[in-house]
């Protein structure tokens, strides 16, 4: 839901865990035009192989010099294994609440 420019969002997977918990609630910024190494934000991606796309949110761990955005789950080993475009973003969270994953 987008009200104002913000989305409250609820993370599905612990893929962000321990600073994003399963089932947590996360606002989005989805006015924000900038972004940085470190910010955590939420994308569409697009699976190839299975011709679905889904909302991701990871945290940016490096911007390449044209600009793409590479991402990594905060609990995952490795990277993300692809490179994502700065028009997929949706918006960067701003707000995290783990309170209600703990319910």
């Amino acid at each position: 839901m987008n009200i104002f420019g913000f989305r409250l969002s609820i993370a599905l997977s612990g893929s962000m865990e321990p600073t994003i918990l399963t089932d947590a609630l996360c606002l989005t910024d989805m006015r924000a035009q900038e972004y940085k190494t470190g910010d955590i934000v939420i994308f569409s991606h697009l699976y190839a192989d299975e011709q679905v796309s889904a909302l991701i949110c990871h945290r940016i761990i490096k911007i390449t010099p044209r600009g793409k955005l590479i991402t990594k789950g905060d609990n995952n080993k490795k990277a993300d294994p692809w490179i994502t475009d700065p028009e997929d973003v949706l918006g960067k969270v701003i707000w995290i609440c783990n309170f209600f994953a703990r319910i």
